[in-house]
Order: structure tokens, then sequence, then C-alpha cells
């Protein structure tokens, strides 16, 4: 009666364990704590001495000792886990996923083990040991189904620790991943940044000495004898001069490609530059027209297009400063003389409207296709092999590219043989106060 009375309390004990381990489960954070906890609730099994667990290792597949709790009881397990398997109890466990029995005599002691596989929802994750003091249950007894359910919910649960870890280790390594590859590229970027700068000091101080130094003596060189033969008496001096004009213009035009190459490549390198592109923005011309037409108005007399252009411009302040809008007006001027006739007209106006300066350009010449039009890039002179005129197409990029960094904009339109028009947009700035 008194072994029923103790009995029916264990039970009630080993229950009542099973519920609160429930419960407890949102609070552990490790799995080593809950494997902890799992192992005391096993311990609640009535007459168990010791309850140890064993994990399985995912790649080898084999059973590794995790813990037995009390703790003092891990020399004992490991040596009856050996002869647990040499029984074959383990194997015949694992392979029905039941609970299984083993009993060991030593020393006229028995030694009873309920072997009770761990089973989440990919299968067998670890394997639960329970010594057990008295002479086992019958198998068929309802505390072993209650046992078998306690295992599903601990083995759910270390593979939900298992997952979590893993996606923590994943999320790790994505991290350290991560931050080494911000790193490189911070490095990256330090090191664009110096071999910017590096280039900036080229562009504007080795790079044109070079070159500036020689093609100035060639012009110079060029121009004094232009001057000596066109005085000389010498018998064939007009041949000669001819020859020397060609070396003159030639230099010239060398001389202006490369200053555009340098301008291009300047504004390239500002490109890369989120500072520098502010720092553009801020420059203000005050008064746009004496700008524009004094700028034209060099271009075209040395032409010698004078009667040629008609000119109305108004005035306003706008968000750029006095050498872009030179470079602008002198490219697109520029062409106008180069692709038109002399005696045919060449008109510029422009106007204020929604906060942006319209400037207009028209010439009578020969004109753009569209596809001519869509492909304006660097380095692209239209019909060089048709038109023998002298360039390197970059001008109209270097006008672009100038009305990109001061949010600007270009466009062309144009009827072959019959006319082209080009018109930019100039930002007026919005907070700008005039001195006067």
């Amino acid at each position: 009666m008194a072994e029923d009375i103790k009995l029916k309390e264990d039970l009630k004990a080993f229950y009542k364990a099973t519920e609160e381990f429930g419960t407890s489960l949102v609070k552990e954070k490790s799995i080593s704590g809950l494997i902890s906890q799992g192992l005391g609730v096993l311990l609640q099994f009535p007459s168990a001495s010791y309850a140890s667990l064993y994990l399985l290792n995912q790649e080898t597949f084999e059973f590794e000792f995790n813990s037995v709790l009390p703790d003092n009881y891990q020399g004992e397990v490991t040596r009856f886990f050996q002869k647990i398997i040499d029984s074959g109890s383990l194997g015949k466990s694992l392979q029905t996923g039941s609970i299984g029995f083993f009993t060991d005599e030593v020393s006229n002691k028995k030694n009873n083990y309920i072997i009770c596989p761990v089973v989440a929802s990919g299968g067998v994750t670890a394997l639960v040991l329970i010594n057990v003091l008295d002479n086992l249950y019958p198998p068929e007894h309802h505390l072993y189904q209650h046992v078998k359910m306690f295992s599903m919910l601990l083995g759910i649960s270390i593979e939900k620790f298992t997952l979590q870890e893993s996606q923590s280790k994943a999320q790790g390594m994505f991290d350290q991943m991560v931050a080494s590859r911000t790193m490189k590229l911070a490095q990256s970027k330090v090191q664009l940044g110096e071999k910017i700068e590096t280039l900036k000091s080229d562009l504007t101080m080795t790079m044109p000495h070079e070159v500036r130094t020689p093609i100035n003596q060639i012009l110079g060189f060029s121009d004094y004898l232009i001057k000596t033969f066109s005085k000389s008496d010498i018998k064939d001096s007009e041949d000669y001069l001819e020859i020397i004009r060609d070396i003159h213009s030639s230099a010239e035009r060398l001389k202006r490609l490369f200053e555009n190459y340098l301008f291009y490549a300047r504004l390239t390198i500002i490109s890369t530059n989120v500072f520098d592109i502010q720092n553009l923005k801020k420059d203000i011309s005050p008064s746009v027209q004496p700008i524009i037409y004094d700028r034209i108005m060099m271009n075209i007399m040395q032409a010698g297009r004078q009667d040629d252009i008609k000119i109305e411009l108004a005035d306003s302040p706008v968000a750029m400063n006095e050498e872009y809008i030179n470079k602008i007006v002198e490219e697109i001027i520029g062409n106008c003389n180069k692709y038109s006739d002399p005696g045919t007209g060449i008109e510029v106006f422009s106007f204020v409207k929604d906060n942006n300066y319209i400037l207009t350009f028209i010439d009578h010449g020969r004109g753009m296709t569209t596809e001519q039009i869509q492909g304006i890039d660097a380095y692209i002179q239209f019909d060089r092999r048709a038109h023998e005129q002298q360039g390197s197409g970059l001008g109209l990029s270097i006008v672009q590219r100038i009305l990109d960094l001061h949010d600007g904009e270009f466009a062309a339109e144009s009827d072959p043989g019959n006319y082209t028009r080009i018109m930019i947009k100039l930002p007026i700035p919005t907070d700008y106060e005039s001195d006067n």
C-alpha cells in the first residue's frame, strides 16, 4: 500500500515537472540550459538515479556524450553506454523509434536502463538514457508513453535551438564577410582616391607642362618663320610660307585638342567626387548676358562672320562659374562656324523660364541625323570621311558633362542640309541676392 502511494506521488511529481518544462522553454536562451532542464525533468522519473543525453553528430552519425545529471555519474554512463551498444538494445530502439530497455547485473547489483530516442522533425537528434534503481515497469506501461512524448518535446526544442545557433553562426559569418568586404571597399576607395589625386596632379601640373612646352615652341618658331618669310625676297618663299602656315595651323589644332582632352578629363575626375560636385553648384555668375555675348563675338570675329550673326540675349544670374559658361558657348558657337558656310545665318537667343536660363543656337549648315544626335559622345566626330573639318568630336561631350554636373540640360534637333538647333538650360540660383 505504501509503495503504491509513493509511486503515485512519484508519477505526480514527474508529470508536474514535464508541464513546468513546457512553460519554461520561452525563457531558456541556450541549448546547454535546455538540455540541463530536460535531464532535470527525467530525473523525476520514479526511482531514477541519473539521466544522461547523447547528441547525434550530423556529420559522422555517431552519438557523442553531452551531459549527465547528477554530473558525478559520467564515468559510469560512459562504461554502460558501450555495453548497451554491444547488446543490440540501442540499435533495436533506434530502428523501431520506440523506448528500449537494458539490464546489466554486476556484483549482484542490477543496473536498469531506459533507452529513449529523441526524435524531432528531422529524425533522431539525440538519445536519452535513464538509470532506474528499481525493477522496470512492463513495456506497455503508460509511463513510458509519457516519457516518449516528453522526449519528442525535448527533441523539437533541441532542433530549434540548434537551428537558431546555426543561423546565428551563419549571420556572424555573413557579418564578418560584410565587414571584411566593407574594409576592402574602404581600402579600395582610399587607393582610388590616392590615384585620383595623383591623376589630378598630373593633369594640372606635370602633363600640361610636358605637352604645352613643345607645342608652344612649335607655334612660336613657326610664327617667327611666317613673319620672316613674309618679308623675304628668297626664291620660292611662298612655297615655304604655305608649308610653315600648315605647320602653325596644325600645332594650333593639336593644342586645342590637348586642352579639350585635358578639360574633359578634369570634368570626369570631378564627377567621381560628391564634394567637388557640390562645390561646383555653389558657384554663381551674377550676370550671364555679357559673358555669352563677348565669347560669341570673339569667336565670330575670328571666323570673319560678323554679318552672319544675330544675337538677342536676356540677362540673369546662373548657377555656374564664368569658365564653364565660356566653354559651353565656345564649343557650340565654334560648331556653328565650323559646320555652316559663310553667308548663312547664325542665330543665338535666350530667355528665362521656370527658373532656368534657356540659351539656343541655330545654324543653317549640314546638320545631323537623329542617329548622330543620339550618338553624341566623347571621341566621335560625325561623317569624318565625308567632311574634312578638323576636330576630335569632343566639344559637345564637354558641354553635356558640364551641364550634367550643374543639373542643367542639353537638347539638339536637326534637319540635315537645312538647320541645327542646340538648346541648353542653365539653372538659376533660387536664393541669390544681388549686391545692388
